[in-house]
């Protein structure tokens, strides 16, 4: 091959590669990573409705391309389609000029292009020019991006832009599944149940006000790549592609990788600890439905893998419309809670079927997991639930409006503050200073769950406001401690619950 950047005949441009950086390291947790190569050339009229190719070497190792293009001379009405060529001269797609952005896997890759694996070799972003004006010139740039894993940390930072900017708290259901797994809906004619699309999820959950909803389908990430195409759609609704590893010995979902990985363990002893092992920290694994009965009904739903794990960091305390009944997986984080362990309390609708009625067992966005998130976008809400900054809302009231339930949860010690999930410094007998908020909870009646050595009230008392502050005092224990909110109706049940605030010498 000769020694250029380009084949078969690109003498009338000039072309010059610029190799910024070479192959980067795994970035920390929200570093946006330079290109590793930009490649230039200046286009001009000898350019005009033809196809050149531009060549570029990925080396071994590399599970994602992506490719940001920007040229000068559109106010003169040049244009310029893109499209991709891989390392077996095989068309991986072709935009056109709709598309200055693209990405490809083996998993996903943007409308106008396949998933594929992404072979070492050479490549080539393929041009075509159809207008370029007589004294035109074109300034073109092209930015080369590999990821050397499929985590969602690895992905540069133009194909994870936040959909909102901003602390706040931001609702969504974790636990969802489509026609990539056992996910079914009516056809459009009502004649029989079918597989059902991803795009019914992400309408439902857009009209029942979540701000993000995570598909979950059993041991596949194929959706990922449905998802890839809906995401610039529903602009206010984060589509976030999850998996629910299901072995014969426990179900658990795993938020922030679309990477393969192995499901299939032999024994509860073994679990999916080696699978687990290789995710990074923009990762959250949970424990699904962890006393679910396991037999011919929902084989392999209840947990038989020993506790602690290093590799989880949460537990589905409410699958659907579990809570109260002997299937809730609420008394098995609290006795994970009494031994230690700090695992984040979430829930999941466990929706098989979009379109069901919102009574109904399991409907979308009933329970919802609510996170306070530095910004809506996937690596946030991981980094919210991995904290433990979540309340779990129960209510069967679906967010209609603009006022939803909200509850908070903050402890001052020394002059340092944590809200629910942050781990404070309190050595025995130091105040402790206990800040709860809770906003559209009218009505319903607001109580501490406490280890017993804070020696704090169980009951705070009844919302009687659309907004309500509350200020406890306690003193340290000698050891560790902990406390976190529950809101109950008049009769008792649970509505809404924090997590907790954890305190050690």
């Amino acid at each position: 091959m000769p020694n250029n950047i380009f084949s078969r005949g690109c003498r009338s441009a000039r072309w010059v590669v610029s190799i910024l950086l070479g192959l980067l390291p795994l970035a920390p947790l929200q570093a946006e990573p330079l290109p590793d190569l930009v490649l230039q050339a200046s286009l001009n009229y000898a350019d005009h409705q033809t196809y050149r190719r531009v060549g570029f070497d990925v080396p071994p190792g590399v599970a994602r391309i992506t490719i940001e293009a920007s040229y000068t001379g559109s106010e003169e009405r040049t244009v310029v389609d893109f499209g991709l060529i891989d390392s077996e001269d095989q068309l991986v797609g072709w935009s056109g000029g709709n598309k200055r952005l693209f990405t490809v896997s083996a998993v996903d890759a943007s409308p106008s292009y396949s998933p594929r694996p992404i072979r070492s070799g050479r490549w080539n972003v393929l041009l075509g020019i159809p207008n370029i004006r007589p004294a035109s010139i074109s300034e073109l740039t092209l930015k080369v991006f590999f990821s050397r894993s499929l985590d969602i940390s690895q992905e540069p930072a133009a194909l994870r832009a936040p959909l909102k900017a901003g602390a706040g708290w931001y609702r969504g259901d974790l636990h969802t599944h489509t026609g990539h797994s056992d996910g079914s809906c009516p056809s459009l004619s009502l004649r029989k149940l079918v597989p059902c699309p991803v795009f019914k999820t992400a309408d439902m959950a857009a009209q029942r006000k979540l701000d993000f909803v995570v598909i979950t389908d059993h041991n596949a990430s194929s959706h990922a790549n449905a998802i890839r195409e809906l995401q610039p759609y529903y602009d206010h609704l984060l589509l976030i592609p999850g998996r629910e590893l299901t072995s014969f010995f426990g179900h658990a979902t795993i938020i922030g990788t679309v990477k393969e990985l192995d499901f299939k363990p032999h024994s509860p002893e073994q679990g999916w600890d080696a699978a687990l092992a290789a995710l990074d920290a923009s990762s959250f694994v949970s424990i699904n439905h962890p006393v679910r009965p396991s037999g011919e009904f929902c084989m392999g739903c209840g947990w038989r893998g020993p506790l602690p794990n290093p590799h989880l960091q949460g537990i589905e305390v409410v699958n659907g419309d579990d809570l109260g009944t002997p299937y809730s997986g609420l008394p098995f984080w609290q006795q994970a809670l009494d031994e230690g362990h700090r695992l984040t309390a979430v829930a999941g609708s466990d929706n098989h079927q979009p379109d069901q009625d919102a009574a109904n067992w399991g409907a979308l966005g009933r329970p919802a997991t609510v996170v306070f998130a530095s910004e809506l976008s996937q690596i946030a809400v991981i980094d919210a639930l991995r904290k433990g900054h979540a309340f779990i809302d129960m209510s069967k009231a679906l967010v209609t409006s603009a006022a939803p339930k909200i509850i908070e949860l903050w402890a001052e010690v020394n002059g340092a503050q944590g809200m629910m999930g942050d781990l404070l410094t309190a050595k025995a007998g130091q105040p402790i200073l206990l800040k709860v908020k809770v906003q559209n909870a009218q009505g319903l009646h607001l109580h501490l769950h406490a280890s017993p050595s804070l020696k704090l009230p169980a009951e705070i008392g009844a919302v009687t406001g659309a907004e309500a502050a509350y200020e406890l005092k306690a003193a340290a224990p000698t050891g560790k401690s902990w406390v976190f909110v529950e809101v109950r109706d008049a009769f008792g049940k649970l509505v809404m619950m924090s997590n907790p605030i954890y305190f050690q010498p």
